[in-house]
C-alpha cells in the first residue's frame, strides 16, 4: 500500500471517527444503547478502513461505499405508500409482516397477530435490559471481523428483537419487509438491526426481504440469530433494492445442540451486493445447509463472504452457490469452513458453480478449508463456464430456438437452488426476478 493510500485511509477513519462523537450529541442517540455503540466504535478503531489487498474485500471496491458511511447515518424516515407494502407482502404473510422503514420499525405497518401469542417483538432497547442477551451482543461488538458490522453497531439507535417461544410450531411464515426510500440530499446510511432467538424446540420460518423505493441509498444491517437446543428454523434472504443502491448484510449465527437453520440467500444485485454470513455450529449434532444464488446484468455485483465454524462433535454443514453472470456484472463467493479441535466426525460440503455468459462478466471464487481435527469427512470445490453448446445444439434438433435453448438452460442450472425455497410464493418471486433478468 502506498503512501497516499495510507494517508487517505487514516483521513477516513478520522471522518467516521468524528461523524461518530456528533452522532453521540444528536437528538437520535439512544442512551440505552450507548455501551454497544461505544463498543463497536472502538471495534471499528481496531479494523480500521479496509485497503484494496484486504482479506475480507479481495474481490469488492469499497471506495464508493466508505464515502456514504462518512457522511453518517441517516434520521429521518422517509414516506412509503401502503400500496408498496402491500406488493411485497407475500401471500399467507399478510398476519406475520414486520415492516421497517430506513432503519426504523413501523409499528403502525405491521401485523404479526397471525403468529398469535407464541412470537414477541420488542424494541432492542427494550430486549437489551436482559443482562444475558446483552452481554451477548457486546460479545459479538468485541469480536467482529467486519468493518460494516461494525459501523451498524456504532449508530445504530433501534431495531427489533423477535422472540420465538419454547415449542412454537409457525405454520405460516413471518416475513421481515426492508423498504428503503430515496432521500432528497445526499445518500446516507441506513442501519437496520435485527435480533432474532429461535427457543428450544421451534419450528418457524422466515422472509427477510430488501426493497428500495428508488435512487441511492446504502443500506447496512445486521442481524444475529440464535437457535437454541432443537430449534429448527428456515431463513431466507432476497436482496431486491434499487439498481443504483448499495447493499450490505451481516448476519451472525450461534446454534445450539441438535439445531437445524436452512437458509437461502438470493441476489438480483446492485451498485454493490454484499452479505457477511458468519455461523457457530457450537452445540453437538447442530446442522446447516446454506444456498446461495444470483442472476447478474450490465454492471451489477453481488458478493458473499462466508464463514462457517465447527465447534462440537457430530455437526453436518452443506453449501451449495449458484451465479449467473452477464454483461459487465461481478460475483464472487470466499467461502472458508473451520473445524475446530474436538469437534469429531464433522461432516462439510461446499459447491460454488458459476455460469458465465458475457466475455466481460467476471466470476471469482475462494473455497477454502482449515481443519484441526482428523475424524471429519469435508469437501469443496468450484466451477465457471458457459453454456454447453452440445447441449445448445440438441435442443435445437428438438425444435427449440436459440434463444429458447439458451434460456432453458440457464434456467435449469439457477433451479436447484430456487427450489430448495419451499414456500412456493417465496420461490417463485425469486424465480420471475432473477431469471426475468436473463430476457433483456
Amino acid at each position: 500500500m502506498s503512501n497516499s493510500e495510507a494517508q487517505t485511509e487514516i483521513g477516513q477513519d478520522a471522518a467516521i471517527l468524528e461523524c461518530h462523537k456528533k452522532f453521540l450529541g444528536s437528538k437520535g442517540f439512544n442512551p440505552i444503547l450507548s455501551s454497544l455503540n461505544k463498543q463497536s466504535i472502538l471495534r471499528f478503531e481496531s479494523l480500521g478502513i479496509p485497503h484494496g489487498k484486504h482479506e475480507m474485500f479481495t474481490f469488492v471496491d469499497t471506495k464508493g461505499l466508505i464515502q456514504i458511511v462518512s457522511q453518517g447515518r441517516r434520521e429521518r424516515i422517509g414516506t412509503v405508500s401502503e400500496d408498496i407494502i402491500n406488493r411485497n407482502i407475500y401471500p399467507g404473510c399478510e398476519k406475520s409482516i414486520i415492516v421497517i422503514v430506513d432503519g426504523f420499525y413501523v409499528k403502525s405497518l405491521s401485523n404479526i397477530r397471525g403468529a398469535g401469542n407464541s412470537v414477541h417483538v420488542m424494541n432492542i432497547e427494550k430486549a437489551v435490559s436482559d443482562i444475558n442477551l446483552n452481554r451477548y451482543l457486546l460479545n459479538i461488538a468485541e469480536r467482529e471481523s467486519d468493518v460494516f458490522s461494525s459501523i451498524n453497531g456504532a449508530f445504530f439507535t433501534g431495531g427489533i428483537m423477535i422472540d420465538i417461544a419454547n415449542d412454537t410450531n409457525l405454520s405460516t411464515p413471518l416475513q421481515i419487509l426492508h423498504i428503503s426510500t430515496s432521500p432528497v440530499e445526499e445518500p446516507a446510511m441506513i442501519t437496520p438491526r435485527i435480533v432474532l432467538r429461535a427457543g428450544n424446540s421451534s419450528s418457524a420460518s422466515v422472509i427477510v426481504k430488501y426493497i428500495g423505493t428508488a435512487g441511492d441509498y446504502l443500506v447496512n444491517s445486521t442481524m444475529d440469530v440464535m437457535l437454541e437446543d432443537g430449534a429448527v428454523l428456515k431463513l431466507w434472504q432476497v436482496q431486491a433494492d434499487s439498481p443504483k443502491a448499495w447493499h450490505l448484510s451481516k448476519t451472525h449465527v450461534q446454534m445450539s445442540r441438535m439445531s437445524k437453520l436452512g437458509t437461502v440467500l438470493a441476489y438480483s444485485g446492485c451498485k454493490i451486493a454484499r452479505s457477511n454470513f458468519e455461523v457457530h455450529l457450537s452445540g453437538e449434532g447442530a446442522e446447516l445447509t446454506l444456498n446461495g444464488i444470483s442472476v447478474l446484468c450490465e454492471n451489477e455485483q453481488a458478493h458473499s463472504y462466508i464463514r462457517v465454524y465447527h465447534e462440537a462433535p457430530g455437526c453436518i454443514s452443506n453449501q451449495l452457490f449458484r451465479n449467473i453472470v452477464k454483461g459487465r456484472a461481478r460475483t464472487s463467493v470466499d467461502g472458508t469452513v473451520i473445524v475446530r479441535e474436538g469437534a469429531q466426525l464433522t461432516c462439510s460440503e461446499q459447491l460454488i458453480n458459476n455460469l458465465v455468459l458475457s466475455d466481460d462478466a467476471r466470476a471469482d471464487t475462494k473455497p477454502n478449508l482449515m481443519i484441526y481435527n482428523d475424524n471429519v469427512k469435508c469437501t469443496h470445490g468450484s466451477t465457471a463456464g458457459s453454456l454447453d453448446e452440445d447441449q445448445i445444439f440438441y435442443l435445437r434438433t428438438r425444435n427449440f430456438t436459440e434463444v429458447s435453448a439458451r434460456a432453458l438452460l440457464t434456467a435449469s442450472f439457477a433451479k436447484k437452488v430456487i427450489n430448495s425455497i419451499d414456500y412456493p410464493p417465496v420461490a417463485e418471486e425469486v424465480r420471475d426476478i432473477l431469471l426475468k433478468k436473463l430476457e433483456t
